[in-house]
C-alpha cells in the first residue's frame, strides 16, 4: 500500500471513529465525511468524463443496498440503491450517470454506469476491487469491457449496451450474471467462474457462449440462443431453465437434467420439439409465444404442479392429459375456445384462461378445490356452474357476455368476484343480502350506468356494507 493510499485509509478511519462519540453528526454530515476521504472517490472523479454525473453514497448512511437472496433462481440479484426517503436510484437511457456506493471505510461496493459518454478504460482499473458492477446503455460498438483484474467482482449485470468484447475476470468468484438486451461480438473468460450459480444471457451474443458447458455449479439459466447448437442435457445440475428460440437439437436431450424444477421455453417453432422427453423432476412449467404444432407433450410429468401456456397459435382445444400434481393452470391468451377435459384436474387451485374464446364453464364446475378463477376477455354467458364450488374465493369475469347477475347459491365462499365491462342488465340486489362478506364489482356496465334512484339507493347501501 503506498503512502497516499496509507492517509487516506487512516483518515476515512478517524472520521468513522469520530463519528461513533459524535452523537449530534447526521447520517449525511458523516457520509460526506467518508466521501470526502476516500481515495477511490478522488481517483473515480479525475478518470470520469465531465458529461458524466457522479453520484457517491455510503450504505447504511445515505443509502441502503438490498440483501440478496441466497438459492433464488427466479430473477438476477441486482442491488436496488434505495436513498433513506424510500425512494430508488436510477439512470435514463440518455443522462449519462454512475452512482458509486461505498461502506463506512470508505471501500467501493457497488458500481453503476448509465449511459457513459467518452468512457474513460482507466476507470475498470480504479474500481477493480467492487463487489457488484452494474453497466447500462453503453453504445460503443468498438469497446471492450474488460474484467480480468476485478479480483472480488461477485455480481455483475449489463443491460441494453452495444459493444465489442467482454472479458471476465481471471479471479472467477463470480456468482451471478446478467447480460440483458445487449449485442456484444464475444465473451471470453466465462469458462473461469467456476463458482457461477445463475446466468441470465437473453442478448445476441456471437461467439463465446458455448463455454457454459464448464460452469460445474450453475444451477439457474437464461438462454436466447443464435443459429448454433446447444446440448442442455450437458448442464445436469440445472435446476432452473429459461430457453429462448430452441431447436429440437438444443433440447432433444434435456431429459438427462434430472435435478430440473423450473423451464420456460419461448418462441417454439420447430415441430419436432413436440416429442421431446422432459425430466420427471420438474414442477412448474412454462411454454410461450410458440406455434401450437411446436408445443411438447406434457402428459406423465407426475410432479408438475404449476403449468403456463402463453400466446400459444391456434391452441383452440387443451391438448395437456392427466397431471395428478397439477395445482395451478395459466392458459392466457391462446384461442382457446373450449375447456373439455379440464375437469380431470382435481387438485386444481388456480386457473386462469385470460383473453381467450372460452364461452361455457361447465367443466369447471368439476374443479372442487378450486379457489381463484380468472377469466377476463372470453364470451361467457352464464356462470351458474361456478356457484357449485365451495371453495371459491376469487373470480375475475371482466370483458364477458354476461347479462345477469344471478344469486351464488348457499354456502358459497367467494369472497371477490368481478363483473366489470360486461353487458350486465340485470342484478338481484335483494340476495346479496344473504352474501355479507362478497365484494361485486359492476364498474361500466349498461345496469350500473343506467339505474334509477332507487337502485342506486339500494346500491349505496349495499355499498356500506362492503358488497361493491
Amino acid at each position: 500500500m503506498t503512502i497516499k493510499k496509507l492517509c487516506y485509509y487512516i483518515i476515512s478511519i478517524i472520521a468513522c471513529l469520530f463519528s461513533r462519540f459524535s452523537f449530534s453528526e447526521s447520517d449525511v454530515d458523516l457520509a460526506n465525511k467518508i466521501i470526502s476521504s476516500s481515495q477511490v472517490v478522488h481517483e473515480i472523479k479525475e478518470s470520469v468524463s465531465p458529461d458524466n454525473n457522479v453520484s457517491f453514497y455510503v450504505d447504511g448512511l445515505t443509502v441502503k443496498l438490498t440483501q440478496k437472496s441466497v438459492n433464488n433462481c427466479d430473477v438476477i440479484n441486482t442491488s436496488v440503491i434505495k436513498l433513506n426517503d424510500g425512494s430508488v436510484i436510477s439512470g435514463t437511457s440518455s443522462i449519462p450517470r454512475t452512482s458509486v456506493v461505498l461502506d463506512k471505510e470508505g471501500e467501493l461496493l457497488s458500481v453503476s454506469l448509465e449511459s457513459p459518454k467518452n468512457i474513460n478504460r482507466k476507470i475498470f482499473d480504479i474500481i477493480s476491487h467492487v463487489n457488484e458492477l452494474h453497466i447500462y446503455n453503453l453504445d460503443d460498438e468498438n469497446f471492450s469491457v474488460h474484467l480480468e483484474q476485478f479480483i472480488y467482482l461477485t455480481y455483475f449485470y449489463i443491460s441494453r449496451s452495444n459493444i465489442k468484447e467482454l472479458i471476465f475476470p481471471k479471479s472467477g468468484v463470480l456468482k451471478e450474471v446478467g447480460i440483458s438486451t445487449s449485442d456484444i461480438f464475444s465473451i471470453s473468460g466465462l469458462d473461469n467462474q467456476m463458482g457461477l450459480y445463475k446466468m441470465i444471457m437473453d442478448s445476441n451474443i456471437k461467439s463465446g457462449y458455448d463455454t457454459i458447458y464448464n460452469l460445474e455449479n450453475l444451477e439457474c439459466l437464461s438462454l436466447a440462443l443464435n443459429e448454433k447448437i446447444f446440448n442442455f442435457g450437458r448442464l445436469e445440475n440445472l435446476k432452473k431453465l429459461d430457453v429462448y428460440s430452441p431447436k429440437f437439437e438444443d433440447i432433444k436431450e434435456i431429459f438427462n437434467l434430472k435435478k430440473l424444477k423450473n423451464l420456460s421455453l419461448w418462441y417454439l417453432k420447430d415441430i419436432r420439439i413436440q416429442g421431446v422427453e422432459f425430466p420427471q423432476s420438474i414442477d412448474n412449467l412454462s411454454i410461450s409465444a410458440s406455434d401450437n404444432k411446436a408445443v411438447p407433450d406434457v402428459r406423465g410429468l407426475k410432479n408438475l404442479k404449476a403449468l403456463r401456456f402463453s400466446n400459444i397459435i391456434n391452441y383452440h382445444k387443451l391438448r395437456i392429459g392427466y397431471l395428478p400434481s397439477l395445482t395451478k393452470l395459466n392458459v392466457k391468451n391462446s384461442q382457446l375456445d373450449e375447456l373439455s377435459g379440464i375437469g380431470q384436474f382435481n387438485n386444481l387451485e388456480f386457473l386462469d384462461i385470460e383473453r381467450n374464446n372460452v364461452s361455457d364453464v361447465y367443466e369447471i364446475s368439476k374443479l372442487k378445490n378450486l379457489k381463484v378463477f380468472k377469466a377476463r376477455d372470453n364470451n361467457i354467458k352464464d356462470v351458474t356452474p361456478l356457484f357449485e364450488l365451495k371453495n371459491l374465493e376469487r373470480v375475475e369475469l371482466r370483458k364477458n357476455k354476461i347479462e345477469t347477475v344471478v344469486p351464488m347459491g348457499v354456502g358459497s365462499s367467494i369472497k371477490y368476484i368481478d363483473y366489470s365491462r360486461n353487458p350486465v342488465k340485470n342484478v338481484d340486489l335483494e340476495s346479496l343480502v344473504d352474501y355479507p362478506y362478497v365484494s361485486i364489482i359492476l364498474l361500466d356496465t349498461p345496469y350500473l350506468n343506467n339505474a334509477s334512484q332507487e337502485e342506486i339507493n339500494k346500491i349505496t347501501n349495499l355499498r356500506l356494507k362492503g358488497h361493491f
